[in-house]
């Protein structure tokens, strides 16, 4: 992301700051920082990743604090939600400690922070209420430091004989988890979820939960100082372009789980090339046992159509998309699993269905898997996943989806999280008001910020039929920053959660490792890395980066699927919006012409108070068209979607909504550019014919122009829905309007059209009725 205007020559003179590193080598330790109190002057080892990949059977699982790692696909197990009011306290940590290997000598000094945190009494000590999630430092509040949490609660009574799992869905920035006064575990990173098992820690009537986040500051912006040894490498590590939100951020549940259960199901698909008519599902079942029983255990699989509607869009639960008649017969369908002294093992299948409809871009056929588990008749658990059909590819300059190129229309999305600003709508509602947004403006595909996205965004971007562009907050990197991440790889872990967790989700098209960072050397050696965990992992998706756009000559494009760069000509380097945009595109074809170009960002600021909209709307026009005059120019992302918060110039005024909600005009123009690509849509009022003034009752009649049918047509006044008939001679669409029954002045009439291929056109005119000035 890019900067105002005022801030134009510090964005290009990034490179000039050096990062702040900890750690030199994997066994080089550090020695305890000064002004530790009571910690004996030993050295201690810095903080290694909790994720790993292990081979089970010759295939790669995640595994983290001696779990399988659980993917976005929920399950109806029995669960205690944890979400509500917790107590909470701010410290000042020595965030130094934070990066240490958990010792005891380190965990004694941890805990001093707060000497009641471990209390037994819930309302011990100076504790102030907290909703939990919630972010701990809201804009504009500042605070970057460390807080702890403390909740109760009682043990379920269908918990008996369960294994009982604690699930965080993210907390920012380090995150360390006691139960009953005993350290569970830590993670690091902020968007990614992570697990412990409880069970053996758990109490049967009441528990206590506390939990320590720690939120280091990012180093100020801009930084020509000289990094110390002392600094901590957070990621991102220096202040970047949004708010650097800490505390519990996502949802906190206890889940109870079978002692013999399915952790995962990872999906792949693949069609045919011989027989088009037949589609083959590969994948594994990791699961584990718990009971000693040695089994052995079926597996019985069973192939459901989808049936997605609007109650049960937002749903976490891939059981609830399932329509029990549209079961998808195959052949052989079960598999027996006998475990061996190991706890945990995989299953591989390969099932061939016939007549599977591939998931596409705004078209999406989507399919959920269930796999049941079973000893001597008895069912022991059940997996549901959804999941899709569907291939992407780079071929020459062009990208296909199942074999056809495609252009993707993209826009970024910031993700905004619980009670970040006091008119934020809950999590659901305003990821359903997202995604209407994006429906809207005639997208097909979404970046998500610069981190992983809310875990129920990719799940409803496969019921719409949005691709994704997912990646790590690698942000502004230079080169010892990504040496250091060779050393301690955290952003590799964080790459390997974003690929567990999304594994199953047809969305997902392209794995982002880093963005608009510095000193190619280095930055080649991580990309190389990360896409070498992608490519052993998952190996279905493309691996790119987000560069800036103004050196078209960047060598470390080929390390990539694809050579995606940030595009703001005419707005932070050259001079126009237009023909600027096409030289580069033509300067960087010709340095990479086997590659594809994806414009991963373009836009600029409106300005709060909206004063620079003319500039946004002949940015988006000048740009898009530069865009579209070049074949070998894959797709574009409009940066962003919504306005947001940011620590270098708060609040960012570069989307297409404000914060409040409202669609700016340069919403309007990009949502008929997009359409242009597809099939353009076009309204004419036939009546009224003026707007101003308006009295007594009118009809208002409409015509929609398209090549494709018209599958909706709505009219809302004042954000009340109009009852709207279609004359079946004419094709007019008519509403009639009594504007005795409304007050006098101006009011807000929203026009929205659907055609049956997916195109939506959308107007907001302004009405002004007068029915006190006679004539």
């Amino acid at each position: 992301m890019k900067l105002k205007i005022s801030h134009v020559l510090l964005a290009i003179a990034i490179p000039t700051v050096i990062a702040g590193i900890l750690w030199r080598s994997r066994s080089k330790p550090f020695s305890v920082p000064q002004g530790t109190t009571t910690l004996s002057r030993v050295q201690a080892l810095p903080l290694q990743p909790t994720l790993a990949w292990q081979t089970l059977e010759n295939h790669p699982v995640p595994f983290q604090n001696g779990l399988p790692y659980f993917s976005s696909d929920a399950q109806k197990h029995p669960r205690l939600i944890l979400n509500g009011t917790w107590k909470k306290r701010r410290v000042a940590a020595n965030h130094s400690l934070s990066f240490m290997t958990r010792t005891p000598e380190v965990l004694r000094v941890i805990e001093q922070e707060t000497p009641d945190a471990l209390s037994t009494e819930l309302n011990a000590g100076a504790w102030s209420d907290h909703v939990v999630p919630g972010v701990e430092n809201p804009a504009p509040d500042r605070y970057q430091d460390a807080a702890w949490y403390r909740t109760s609660f009682e043990t379920p009574p269908a918990f008996k004989d369960q294994r009982v799992i604690l699930h965080f869905g993210a907390a920012h920035y380090m995150a360390d988890v006691w139960v009953n006064g005993q350290w569970i575990g830590c993670h690091e990173g902020g968007a990614t979820p992570f697990s412990f098992d409880v069970t053996d820690v758990l109490q049967s009537g009441s528990n206590m939960l506390t939990v320590r986040v720690d939120n280091p500051p990012w180093r100020p912006f801009p930084s020509g100082d000289t990094p110390s040894t002392t600094d901590y490498p957070t990621i991102p590590y220096k202040t970047a372009d949004w708010w650097n939100y800490g505390g519990i951020l996502r949802d906190v549940e206890l889940e109870a789980r079978p002692t013999a259960s399915i952790f995962r199901v990872d999906v792949r698909s693949e069609t045919s090339e011989a027989r088009a008519s037949e589609t083959a599902i590969k994948g594994i079942v990791v699961l584990g046992q718990f009971d000693h029983k040695n089994g052995p255990y079926e597996l019985h699989f069973k192939l459901h159509r989808a049936r997605i509607t609007e109650e049960n869009l937002l749903t976490p639960f891939a059981e609830d998309l399932v329509d029990p008649t549209e079961i998808v017969s195959t052949g052989s369908s079960s598999r027996t699993w006998t475990p061996s002294s190991e706890t945990y093992g995989v299953v591989p299948f390969s099932l061939t269905y016939p007549n599977l409809e591939n998931w596409n871009l705004r078209r999406p056929k989507l399919y959920v898997l269930e796999v049941e588990l079973q000893s001597n008749g008895k069912i022991l658990d059940h997996f549901f996943t959804q999941f899709g059909v569907r291939s992407i590819a780079r071929q020459k300059t062009d990208l296909t989806l199942n074999r056809q190129p495609v252009f993707f229309r993209g826009v970024a999305v910031h993700e905004t999280f619980p009670y970040a600003f006091p008119q934020q709508p809950p999590i659901p509602t305003g990821l359903r008001q997202d995604f209407q947004n994006i429906y809207d403006l005639n997208a097909n595909f979404v970046r998500t910020g610069h981190r992983p996205a809310h875990p129920l965004f990719p799940l409803i971007a496969d019921r719409l039929g949005i691709g994704l562009w997912e990646e790590i907050p690698v942000y502004w990197f230079e080169a010892k920053a990504f040496e250091a991440q060779l050393k301690r790889p955290i952003a590799r872990q964080m790459f390997s959660e974003m690929i567990a967790r999304d594994f199953n989700r047809p969305s997902v098209l392209i794995w982002g490792t880093c963005n608009e960072s510095e000193s190619q050397r280095e930055r080649q050696a991580f990309i190389e890395d990360l896409k070498q965990v992608a490519t052993k992992t998952d190996g279905t998706r493309l691996v790119a980066q987000s560069a800036s756009g103004n050196d078209a000559f960047d060598a470390t494009h080929e390390a990539c699927d694809l050579m995606g760069f940030t595009s703001y000509y005419g707005v932070f380097y050259g001079h126009t919006y237009g023909p600027a945009t096409i030289k580069a595109l033509e300067t960087m074809h010709a340095a990479h012409p086997d590659l594809p170009l994806f414009a991963t960002e373009f836009g600029i600021w409106s300005e709060k108070d909206l004063s620079n909209s003319d500039a946004q709307v002949q940015v988006a026009k000048d740009t898009f068209e530069a865009f579209t005059s070049k074949p070998y120019l894959c797709g574009c992302i409009w940066w962003a979607l919504n306005d947001w918060h940011t620590m270098i110039t708060n609040p960012q005024s570069m989307g297409l909504v404000t914060l409040s909600g409202m669609r700016k005009p340069a919403y309007s123009t990009l949502q008929q550019l997009y359409a242009s690509k597809e099939s353009p849509v076009q309204l004419r009022w036939r009546s009224p014919t003026s707007w101003k003034p308006l009295r007594g009752k009118i009809d208002l009649q409409a015509e929609c122009l398209s090549n494709s049918p018209v599958k909706s047509f709505a009219l809302t006044l004042d954000n009340h829905d109009l009852a709207v008939t279609r004359d079946p001679k004419t094709g007019l669409f008519i509403a009639q309007l009594d504007t005795t029954t409304l007050s006098e002045g101006e009011h807000s009439l929203a026009t929205r059209a659907e055609t049956e291929d997916g195109t939506v056109f959308s107007e907001t005119t302004s009405l002004f009725v007068d029915n006190l000035d006679k004539q």
